[in-house]
């Protein structure tokens, strides 16, 4: 049984999707097993797609990577390190991102260590992204995992759920580098998706 459980969704994406992988592959810490949820057939929405691949995983942690964003090589080793000097009552962990735009980056601020972020997740609704996830697989479970009927703004909802009964553990450290650039298509780029979300 592996330690952690990467799940990637994807649809129709493939030369974006190999780069996530590569990403995945290349990581310091290599007790994990690689999940890719395929939604090209079904179309079921990102939520329902990382719910599958979350039932059909074996680690104790869920670590979600969207399939057009990459890890930073040292990202899960990070991120478990921290959760493991944490006590239990810690049940996610998440980090500072770098936003790759067509003409320039950007690198985001999050708080460091252990917390209560109810408050900011009701603050900052969408301060919480999904490729920074990483996530106890009971805890997951105990809150119903993303709520499928949301078709956007899945990771915020999942976050006050989370932050309800658990601490959060926040890394100021860019180790994902988010894809936006405007060759592709964003779910929440899409105004009428975020207003449903």
């Amino acid at each position: 049984m592996a330690k952690v459980s990467v799940i990637i969704p994807t649809c129709n994406r493939p030369e974006l999707l190999a780069r996530a992988v590569a990403s995945v592959k290349a990581q310091t810490f290599q007790d994990l097993e690689l999940i890719i949820e395929d939604d090209s057939l079904t179309r079921r929405g990102g939520a329902a797609t990382r719910n599958l691949a979350a039932r059909r995983a074996t680690g104790e942690y869920l670590a979600f990577l969207d399939d057009d964003d990459v890890w930073l090589p040292e990202k899960l080793v990070k991120q478990l390190m921290a959760l493991k000097s944490s006590s239990s009552s810690v049940a996610f962990c998440f980090t500072a991102v770098t936003n790759v735009y067509d003409d320039h980056q950007e690198t985001t601020i999050v708080p460091s260590g252990v917390g209560d972020y109810l408050p900011l997740v009701l603050k900052k609704f969408n301060g919480f992204l999904t490729s920074t996830l990483m996530i106890k697989k009971n805890a997951f479970e105990a809150v119903g995992g993303f709520d499928e009927s949301f078709p956007s703004h899945q990771e915020p909802d999942l976050i006050i759920r989370l932050s309800e009964r658990y601490q959060g553990l926040g890394i100021n450290e860019p180790l994902v580098k988010m894809n936006l650039s405007r060759s592709h298509e964003h779910i929440g780029s899409k105004l009428e998706r975020r207003i449903a979300g």
